[in-house]
């Protein structure tokens, strides 16, 4: 999709993994694939369909069985269905996932890939930001917001805005304190709506002391 969010550097890693990872999540199978935990749950493998020589060894109908080793036989393909239901409840969504995932990685990023049994996986700890790199990477876009928006991108401004001091938060930056991000906002805004800014930074000036 036209759409999709491509990773290609660790500034697109947070939009693209929180993506794999609701997906994941809504086919239940999430816990088999989150890379970021040392070990994993193995997905099932595609379970045998019973023979009678699993039960008799050289058998190859279940006429050579006896009462006992039919029944045990039954019991071993109601196993398969009930383990064959599962693999296919795992397999599919997971290879959509790995389709996914193939799909929305860079060219020059493609090399990163390890092919596993079920999906290419991506290496981690290369294109995950480290939290230096996301606290620069915040600092710069509230830097850059707090200069006046124009009116006519005034409600993408607020989005960016709000998901940066989100982000902020997120990371406990000291540098974007909630009253000064309040400050920083009504400077940014003062030449869109001068009233607004000023009867606000009244109140937060009072609210301060």
């Amino acid at each position: 999709s036209s759409s999709a969010c491509i990773l290609d550097t660790s500034k697109d890693w947070d939009n693209w993994f929180s993506i794999i990872k609701v997906k994941a999540e809504r086919a239940s199978i999430w816990e088999l694939i989150d890379p970021t935990v040392d070990t994993t749950p193995l997905l099932p493998s595609k379970p045998i369909w019973p023979t009678p020589s699993h039960v008799k060894q050289g058998a190859t109908s279940a006429l050579e069985l006896d009462l006992a080793q039919r029944q045990e036989l039954i019991t071993l393909r109601s196993m398969y269905k009930t383990e064959l239901f599962h693999y296919k409840e795992t397999q599919l969504p997971s290879t959509q996932i790995g389709d996914y995932i193939a799909s929305t990685v860079s060219l020059r990023n493609q090399k990163r890939f390890e092919q596993t049994k079920w999906a290419p996986e991506i290496d981690v700890v290369r294109l995950e930001p480290t939290n230096q790199a996301r606290e620069i990477d915040v600092i710069r876009r509230y830097q850059a917001l707090k200069k006046s928006p124009a009116l006519k991108n005034m409600e993408n401004w607020l989005k960016d805005w709000e998901t940066v001091c989100n982000d902020a938060v997120a990371l406990d930056l000291p540098d974007i304190t909630m009253y000064r991000s309040q400050r920083d906002f009504l400077q940014a805004i003062a030449s869109v709506d001068p009233g607004f800014s000023d009867s606000r930074s009244l109140l937060l000036e009072d609210n301060i002391r």
